[in-house]
């Protein structure tokens, strides 16, 4: 599956979301025909959320993904906070109330995890 990404200004978002969405997106930028993500996230309002990036990451580009529930958007969330690394978001996601996320290991583990990736490991 291809991740489609479009330039991240207010009138794009607005012209592909509607309110009260719940997902998570990435952003980031291309390098050298690479994409680079640099920041993820979950809203329980996409549009609302992207539309405040929009004004803050300028010359970025971002890709959504539409979920059922804030538990399930927690999940994603986590599972890609995991899969990428040298993000502007360096703390990890908050649980959902009571949902658990099975790929959540202690905050020493994935800091430990992360400090691994950057360094090239």
């Amino acid at each position: 599956m291809k991740i489609k990404f479009q330039r991240l200004i207010k009138e794009k978002v607005v012209q592909k979301l509607e309110e009260n969405l719940i997902g998570v997106y990435l952003i980031g930028f291309f390098s050298k025909n690479k994409f680079k993500v640099t920041y993820i996230g979950r809203s329980k309002n996409l549009k609302r959320r992207l539309i405040i990036h929009s004004r803050r990451f300028k010359n970025h580009y971002f890709s959504f993904t539409i979920l059922k529930n804030e538990g399930i958007a927690y999940k994603k969330e986590y599972e890609l906070y995991l899969t990428y690394y040298n993000l502007k978001n360096k703390i990890a996601p908050s649980r959902v109330g009571r949902t658990f996320c099975s790929l959540r290991a202690c905050d020493f583990e994935i800091n430990k995890l992360l400090e691994n990736k950057s360094n090239g490991c």
